[in-house]
């Protein structure tokens, strides 16, 4: 069965974003202290295995079954990884534009596999203040995966003047 990997990224870096509840996605929010995580788990009755700095669960979004991968970081929520069918894209897509809205970007493109066959490919990019939201199709490692990385964008600090 092909699946589709959901990678949403929640980077820990902006301390203004701290608790930031309003962009959760099944309960996990961008610099949620781990202990929440947890207590959250416990609460909603999931089962949460954790190994190492990634916990995982089982849960839907957009009606659809998918694998939750939780990386922490520091003590915190630092990235969120959601994997579903292939042919589940759209229901996710569409999850993510009920809750973040419009995209500022939408557009079409074709990916490539090894063997040269052609599929089509779609993407969202969202932006907000302190955080951005891309949702691609077809990752780049596979065709039948596709990805979205919700994250606080690292700031840029060029090594020196030339690197502007």
């Amino acid at each position: 069965m092909r699946y589709a990997v959901l990678i949403v990224g929640l980077l820990v870096g902006m301390s203004a974003l701290a608790g930031d509840k309003e962009r959760a996605i099944k309960g996990v929010w961008l610099n949620q202290p781990i202990d929440e995580l947890h207590e959250d788990n416990i609460k909603s009755g999931r089962s949460m295995s954790c190994e190492y700095s990634t916990c995982k669960f089982y849960d839907t979004i957009g009606g659809v079954n998918g694998e939750f991968t939780v990386v922490v970081k520091n003590e915190h929520v630092n990235m969120l990884d959601i994997v579903v069918d292939a042919n589940d894209f759209e229901s996710l897509a569409a999850a993510l534009l009920k809750k973040f809205g419009k995209p500022s970007t939408n557009k079409t493109a074709t990916a490539q596999n090894a063997l040269g066959a052609k599929f089509d490919d779609h993407i969202y990019v969202w932006f907000g203040r302190g955080w951005q939201l891309q949702a691609k199709k077809r990752s780049s490692d596979s065709v039948f995966k596709s990805s979205a990385q919700l994250f606080i964008p690292e700031p840029v600090n060029p090594k020196n003047k030339d690197d502007i």
